[in-house]
């Protein structure tokens, strides 16, 4: 499984301690949304999921993250 990891890691760990807040078709895409999360301090990951990328980050994380890529989707 291909995966990229921003600096600030999500960690891999027990299944709850990382949650998935998005599934891509495009990795260009997926790298962009994990920059953005860069940018906000928020750890983060990317996994292959197939033709998928799946941009990852601590369960802690997720509902912020999700809100912050919603945000900027819509600027």
């Amino acid at each position: 499984m291909d995966e990229v990891r921003g600096p600030h890691e999500a960690p891999r760990g027990e299944p709850g301690d990382t949650e998935v807040v998005l599934r891509l078709t495009s990795s260009a895409r997926a790298l962009e949304f994990g920059f953005v999360l860069e940018a906000l301090a928020i750890p983060w990951r990317l996994e292959a999921e197939g033709d998928l990328q799946r941009l990852i980050v601590p369960a802690a994380d997720a509902q912020l993250a999700a809100r912050e890529l919603d945000e900027y989707v819509r600027e």
